[in-house]
């Protein structure tokens, strides 16, 4: 399988024209007589012979090509080496250009795995590229173009014709459908009497009124008769009118009634939304109060390895276990107890809370209220205190001024 796989990228390398094989050395960008590793990922994927090659990169195989040579590959020919003739353990093929390709396999290097199969996937291309292979090549190269060119010409040419025979077709057609009969610009065109677009706009908007009204007006109607007493029609008795009116009062009760039970069932859903939130919290401080107790009995647990009264370790003196087992017995009823407590709060129910949370607020209020006129009275001392502070300072200073101005006064004298 690696052998026929080998076969494939040697005929796929060959295959390559000229440009290709430039484009490859610029994505490599190897400099002279360094060996590169290219992975299949960067041959073009359009290449014919490279799919079998994309199939198995696909199943995880990689492929790596050592390319061992310098700056003869930007010439885009490849040459049998002479020199390495003996060598050689793959084939010799003819290029597009005329010139020989000698692809040699590397001799086959072993995996590391304890199969030590060997590995078939790398090629070493061996290449050197003199003047006159390169003119053939070019020469190929433009017929090749010409030839794309050419091809290009007649398939444009067919198109065309293709065209022509559609636009015939197309014109027969619309005669068909004129010689139906007088159809709206919309059907016409090949689409609905109503184009889509509109049918959410003005027009369906008017066109659902006008409905409506006609509809009113038979329900009216039919009631009126029913109800005119004299057998009369529309509008000769005022029982007709009232008949009418008390129609659209009861339309109008019924839309109000509507209106309320879907108020209900809104107010419903949010309360049952309410609750859900709330149940979750409930949920969420329970599991964070469990870790809590968790994290607890692992202190406890600590503490008693601690004191083991034989010094052992944990479960080794029976007296110990003993005692670390009426420890654990004495929390869970003491959870038991604190759960209990809670069950019972909540059954006293929500008003209750509500109420003392309610008091708890107002007490707070006083509470605040308390400190801060408290506050208010030790600011009012600070700053009074730092007035008279400051009062005796200034006096201070006049005092000790005049004294040295005194002082003064004397040395002059």
């Amino acid at each position: 399988m690696e052998l026929d796989l080998l076969m494939t990228l040697c005929n796929f390398f060959l295959s390559l024209s000229p440009g290709w094989l430039i484009r490859l050395q610029e994505l490599i960008k190897a400099p002279s007589r360094y060996n590169i590793r290219l992975k299949i990922r960067q041959l073009p994927a359009d290449t014919k012979d490279a799919k079998p090659l994309l199939k198995e990169m696909k199943r995880g195989k990689e492929f790596h090509i050592i390319f061992d040579c310098g700056h003869e590959m930007a010439a885009g020919i490849l040459r049998q080496r002479k020199d390495l003739e003996d060598e050689s353990v793959g084939t010799c093929f003819p290029s597009p250009g005329g010139a020989v390709n000698t692809i040699y396999p590397i001799s086959p290097t072993f995996s590391p795995s304890t199969t030590r199969r060997p590995i078939y996937n790398t090629l070493r291309i061996v290449s050197i590229a003199g003047g006159e292979e390169r003119r053939i090549g070019s020469a190929q190269e433009e017929e090749n173009r010409r030839g794309r060119e050419r091809e290009r010409e007649r398939e444009g040419g067919r198109e065309k014709e293709r065209e022509k025979g559609k636009e015939g077709e197309r014109k027969s057609e619309k005669e068909r459908k004129r010689e139906r009969g007088n159809k709206s610009k919309g059907q016409r065109r090949g689409g609905p009497a109503v184009p889509r677009r509109r049918r959410a706009g003005r027009r369906e908007g008017e066109r659902r009124e006008r409905k409506r009204e006609r509809g009113n007006k038979i329900r009216v109607k039919g009631e009126e008769e029913r109800q005119c007493p004299g057998g009369g029609e529309q509008g000769e008795c005022g029982v007709c009118e009232g008949g009418e009116r008390g129609g659209r009062e009861e339309r109008e009760r019924e839309r109000g009634e509507r209106e309320g039970e879907r108020a209900r069932e809104r107010e419903k859903r949010n309360k049952g939304e309410r609750e859900r939130k709330r149940r979750g919290k409930e949920r969420e401080q329970e599991k964070e109060r469990e870790t809590e107790r968790e994290r607890e009995g692992e202190r406890d647990r600590g503490r008693e390895k601690e004191q083991c009264p034989r010094g052992g370790r944990q479960g080794l003196s029976v007296g110990f276990v003993r005692e670390e087992r009426g420890r654990e017995r004495e929390k869970w009823r003491r959870d038991r107890r604190r759960e209990r407590e809670r069950e019972r709060e909540k059954r006293r129910g929500e008003r209750g809370r509500r109420e003392r949370e309610r008091e708890g607020k107002r007490e707070g209020g006083r509470e605040k209220e308390r400190e801060r006129r408290k506050g208010e009275e030790r600011e009012g001392e600070r700053k009074g205190g730092e007035r008279e502070r400051e009062g005796g300072r200034e006096r201070k200073g006049e005092r000790e001024r005049m004294g040295a101005e005194k002082r003064e006064r004397g040395i002059r004298d």
